[in-house]
């Protein structure tokens, strides 16, 4: 399966910081959102088409011919007409059925795409209540049916920027961005093939847009200020079941800062190393879940 990821955006909202960084290689918490979304990107994913246009050079170096065991293809969007005209330009490039599409300035759940990849068309949406209005989606018995404006206040269905699509995409009529001239939008063209090919709605559990230095500061904030533990593999619900019993409280289950994947989040460090202590976990359990060497040593005594 193909993935085409849009990374060729100036980041004015950014500035100055990417007056010399493409805003999807910001470091956040010492890595870019593009190598993020690469590392959360499912494994049926065999190729990514990047789109790339502004500081490109950078992106080129960052990412080579192969990342992340994935082929590496560019197509240069210039100019920068928006989503709809980074897609376009893809066109030809673009050989299977379903294809998959995610900015490239944003943080993704694996679980969540994966998910999405599991349907043949489907949109990712996020539950939130906006602060001004916006548009948003209309989900009726779990299919998108519209895209429509919402005022400030509502509670909603935003989207995301990650999409499953179909070839029929490309035979839609370019819309403009709303109040815009020169952007082209591909969230807006969706609606023309609504009636006839059903797109799932598939609602994020964890989406963060890096758009702005505040959404950055909370990226910063979310990967940095916890400790997690990464559930990965055949024993992630035995563990999870042996460290809600050795807490003797409830564990709030979020998205890894770090890899992007489902995990546990533990109050602090310190409450960590007490409760691992107490719980007596093997050498190897704590190799699993990738504690700091001090934490291992407490961990294990």
């Amino acid at each position: 399966m193909q993935a085409i990821i849009m990374a060729a955006g100036r980041g004015t909202r950014l500035r100055p910081w990417t007056d010399t960084i493409p805003k999807p290689l910001l470091p956040i918490a010492g890595r870019g959102t593009l190598l993020r979304t690469f590392d959360a990107l499912p494994s049926v994913i065999d190729e990514v088409i990047v789109v790339v246009g502004y500081l490109q050079e950078q992106i080129r170096v960052e990412l080579g011919e192969t990342y992340a065991g994935k082929r590496v293809t560019y197509v240069v969007q210039d100019p920068l007409d928006g989503t709809g005209g980074a897609l376009r330009r893809v066109e030809s490039l673009v050989r299977d059925e379903p294809f998959f599409i995610l900015n490239g300035d944003d943080l993704y759940s694996r679980k969540d795409l994966e998910s999405m990849c599991k349907h043949s068309r489907s949109i990712l949406v996020c539950r939130k209540q906006i602060t001004s209005k916006n548009d948003t989606w209309k989900v009726k018995d779990g299919h998108v049916c519209e895209l429509s404006t919402s005022p400030a206040g509502s509670e909603v269905l935003v989207n995301a920027g990650a999409y499953v699509l179909g070839h029929e995409w490309f035979e839609t009529t370019p819309v403009l961005v709303p109040g815009k001239t020169d952007e082209w939008s591909l969230p807006h063209a969706i609606p023309q093939i609504l009636s006839r090919v059903p797109h799932i709605a598939i609602e994020a559990t964890y989406w963060q847009p890096c758009g702005t230095p505040e959404e950055v500061q909370v990226a910063e904030r979310l990967i940095t200020s916890w400790q997690f533990f990464c559930l990965e593999g055949p024993w992630c619900q035995n563990f999870t079941h042996k460290m809600s019993r050795a807490m003797r409280a409830p564990v709030c289950m979020i998205t890894c800062g770090c890899c992007l994947r489902i995990s546990i989040k533990i109050l602090s460090a310190r409450a960590i190393e007490k409760k691992m202590s107490a719980a007596r976990y093997s050498p190897r359990t704590i190799e699993k879940i990738g504690m700091d060497p001090e934490s291992q040593r407490l961990a294990a005594k």
